[in-house]
């Protein structure tokens, strides 16, 4: 008991990411322009896990379905993807030891931001996928890396 008490201890030092009020965020971001930049005729998704809790498992993302031709690419702790949609409804998935799902319209030059929240699981830990203002997405994929994308993702 004690050896499992050991190992899980470091997670719990490093694991979470800093709660910032909006107004911090909103001061942070004020000249920062995130990486990739919307188009005229298509949307743009963001998912960042600014999270290190565990961290070295990826955490599948997925668009319309969990096969392997909708693997849009993974993050792990500290990590953010991003792909280009077509307008209209889409379901974004994100699989760690369970499956969570986010669905929701976006139209032709909007960004939409998901954030995978990582907790507790017993081996790789249990993600929850929610939407995110832009203020908090923005400041979010700030402080992240980029992660793994597939080749196959719509760009």
């Amino acid at each position: 008991m004690k050896i499992i008490a050991i190992l899980l201890f470091p997670l719990f030092l490093t694991g979470c990411y800093t709660q910032t009020s909006v107004k911090e965020m909103i001061k942070d971001t004020e000249n920062y322009q995130t990486p990739y930049l919307t188009s005229a005729d298509k949307g743009l998704i963001y998912v960042v896990r600014p999270s290190s809790l565990y961290g070295i498992f990826k955490y599948n993302v997925f668009l319309d379905g969990q096969s392997d031709a909708n693997q849009i690419g993974y993050t792990r702790g500290n990590q953010y993807i991003y792909f280009y949609v077509e307008p209209g409804q889409h379901t974004v998935t994100s699989t760690a030891e369970n499956t969570s799902n986010v669905t929701f319209n976006i139209k032709a030059g909007e960004t939409q931001y998901l954030i995978q929240d990582a907790s507790f699981g017993f081996l790789f830990g249990r993600n929850s996928l929610n939407k995110l203002n832009p203020v908090e997405g923005k400041y979010y994929i700030k402080y992240t890396k980029l992660g793994t994308l597939n080749q196959a993702s719509p760009q």
